[in-house]
């Protein structure tokens, strides 16, 4: 598994269209602050054949202290999932 950074893909963007690599990561850091500022408003973002984001609501659940062994209640908790397009699935 590789791992892409925000900086790796502006480097690219930089080489692909002549840019300074400053430039592009303002790009790329304002990419993902609209898409974080969309989920907070809106709770849904699609970029039509790349990918859907949605805000879950986890329930709470009982689950267990694994050093005393006693029962504790997991809190409500909200869970960003991502679901991609076709084009991405091998």
């Amino acid at each position: 598994m590789q791992t892409i950074t925000k900086y790796k893909i502006a480097s690219d963007l930089s080489k692909e269209f002549g840019m300074s690599v400053s430039e592009t990561s303002k790009l790329v850091d304002s990419f993902f602050i609209s898409i974080k500022n969309i989920l907070i408003i809106d709770g849904a973002v699609k970029i039509n054949k790349f990918f859907k984001c949605t805000i879950r609501v986890k329930s709470p659940r009982i689950g267990i202290d694994f050093k005393n062994r006693k029962k504790i209640i997991i809190n409500s908790r909200k869970v960003v999932a991502v679901k991609f397009s076709k084009l991405f699935k091998l």
